[in-house]
């Protein structure tokens, strides 16, 4: 349960500093590093997936 708890903080913390991220750069860039980024995050992987098809629905 703590490892679910300490992975739920971890992907909270990531969501802040896309967040961040895409504001300090164009959405674009944002988009591009972090689908390379993900590339290297094998656990982040998925979810970040899920959030770049979440953000490009919005817009």
């Amino acid at each position: 349960m703590s490892s679910q708890a300490g992975l739920n903080h971890y992907i909270k913390q990531g969501e802040r500093e896309v967040a961040s991220f895409i504001l300090r750069r164009g959405t674009a860039t944002a988009l591009f590093l972090l689908i390379e980024w993900a590339a290297e995050q094998s656990m982040l992987k998925l979810y970040v997936y899920q959030f770049l098809v979440g953000f490009s629905q919005q817009n």
